[in-house]
């Protein structure tokens, strides 16, 4: 099917929202269309719709203000609480990992036994891009002190470059002792913790890039744990 919708201006727009039902001050919405853009602001006001695309009786956007001002701060306080997850993630694997591989222990796949050849490869791509690209001053101290004879830096300094979906990767390779270490003092089994920490990654990147937290359907499933 071809795309076939115009591109209209901040007027046009205001005037199709309001032909469509929308209780709302004209000028007050043609300011938020500049500021949001409609295409933002339409998930917010999508399930105020009826099935002929008008805004059911009584939609005011005052309502869909506030559902995207609170969206902005929910994005903002589950963030914060996702950085303390995956900080205590990245200190206490590096610190199990390195005790038992070394420094330098991800280079060799038999210390993250759980990844397949391809996949600890494409790990050690990912570390390496994320290394090369850092400008933070203890990768850039390390570099010009140790560069000439590694091309990474020990563990305890490569998590501090990597994202969550790396670190989530370290915690699936890692052998099974050490995943139930590190689950078992949060209290849940390494099967339960796994299956949260791929929510939280997806949940960390609509964060990041500022996507519709609020009623959004993430596709996976956290496993409950049976106690």
């Amino acid at each position: 099917m071809r795309y076939t919708k115009p591109s209209l201006n901040y007027s046009e727009q205001a005037d199709l929202v309001i032909s469509r039902g929308m209780i709302c001050d004209r000028n007050d919405l043609v300011r938020h269309l500049q500021s949001i853009g409609y295409y933002r602001l339409s998930g917010y006001w999508h399930g105020f719709k009826d099935a002929s695309e008008n805004f059911k009786p009584g939609t005011d956007f005052s309502v869909i203000w506030k559902t995207y001002t609170f969206d902005r701060q929910l994005r903002l306080i589950v963030l914060d609480a996702i950085e303390r997850v995956e900080i205590h993630l990245r200190s206490r694997l590096a610190y199990e990992l390195s005790q038992v591989g070394g420094a330098f222990g991800f280079l060799d796949p038999a210390n993250l036994p759980r990844l397949s050849e391809n996949q600890h490869q494409q790990f050690i791509d990912k570390c390496l891009d994320a290394y090369s690209h850092s400008r933070e001053r203890f990768i850039e101290h390390f570099k010009s002190i140790y560069g000439d004879e590694h091309g990474f830096p020990p563990y305890w300094m490569l998590v501090g470059t990597m994202d969550f979906g790396q670190i989530l990767t370290l915690f699936r390779g890692a052998p099974v002792n050490i995943r139930n270490v590190v689950s078992s003092e949060l209290g849940l089994s390494s099967k339960v913790l796994e299956s949260w920490l791929i929510c939280l990654n997806t949940v960390r990147n609509i964060c990041a890039h500022h996507g519709r937290l609020w009623n959004r359907i993430l596709g996976i499933k956290p496993v409950i744990p049976k106690d």
